[in-house]
């Protein structure tokens, strides 16, 4: 057997050992809804603001230095920082109940944080990405201290909710345990990439590529029946750069160099 490979598979009975004691130990892991937000660091928040709002048609909300989009059932998160990047994935958690959760990333060796104020407590991998872990219906705990600057538009596309992640991570077989644990589940190994389904929502690890930095490499949103060649064109005209076109969908890079990508039924 080859030794990478009898590495992989050891670990995928790790990962199968630490869910199996997850239930056997109670109902305190996680009913995940999916990814409620993502905060996203630009360069410029007012001109991504306006790019995502003229792409999604989006509501846009300020609370201070941040602007916020409602993207259907999830919203993104716009702050300035240079180098853009995605910073932070916000998971709704169904059965939210701080002491209980807290209880649940302690037994799972996940070193946790309270953000101040919030009702959210916070995990950080090995790469410096944190995953938020929110109440199911966190937006209006957050449109409850933000002011709507602008109301919904024509668009072209109508967003349904972000439903799936791509993440970089330094060691494949290492760091897809931090995320078994923090799912409470098993990843499915396709194509390379490991998987993990929640609620409407899905996770894809993957190793990064030599010379490259590890993270968040594109985010993917889910859109209604729409004509995507003649989108891809109205996404070309407001800024954005076509990458691929894909049978359902297409990905593309925003005016600060984060992919996208938008489909109209779940990837396989």
């Amino acid at each position: 057997m080859n030794i990478r490979f009898g590495r992989f598979f050891l670990t995928i009975l790790m990962l199968l050992t630490l869910v199996g004691r997850a239930w056997a130990q109670g109902s305190d892991v996680p009913v995940y809804v999916g990814f409620d937000h993502l905060t996203l660091e630009v360069n410029d928040v007012a001109r991504s603001a306006d790019f995502y709002s003229r792409v999604f048609g989006a509501e846009v909300w300020q609370s201070g230095d941040e602007n916020y989009l409602v993207l259907g059932k999830s919203y993104l998160r716009l702050r300035r920082n240079d180098p853009p990047r995605v910073a932070q994935m916000g998971l709704g958690v169904q059965n939210y109940t701080p002491s209980t959760l807290q209880g649940y990333l302690e037994r799972e060796a996940l070193r946790w944080q309270a953000e101040a104020g919030d009702a959210a407590l916070w995990v950080e991998d090995r790469d410096g990405v944190r995953s938020f872990l929110l109440p199911a219906d966190s937006w209006a705990q957050v449109s409850a201290k933000a002011t709507r600057r602008s109301a919904a538009t024509d668009a072209i596309f109508k967003p349904l909710h972000l439903d799936e992640i791509g993440l970089s991570v330094t060691n494949l077989e290492v760091d897809s345990l931090f995320y078994a644990r923090l799912l409470g589940r098993t990843g499915v190994l396709q194509a390379g990439a490991l998987w993990f389904d929640f609620g409407n929502s899905r996770l894809r690890l993957s190793q990064t590529p030599v010379g490259q930095k590890p993270g968040v490499s594109y985010f993917s949103i889910l859109i209604a029946n729409t004509e995507l060649e003649e989108a891809a064109n109205a996404v070309f005209a407001a800024g954005g750069i076509i990458e691929t076109l894909l049978p359902n969908g297409f990905s593309f890079w925003d005016p600060d160099g984060l992919r996208v990508e938008v489909h109209t039924t779940p990837m396989l």
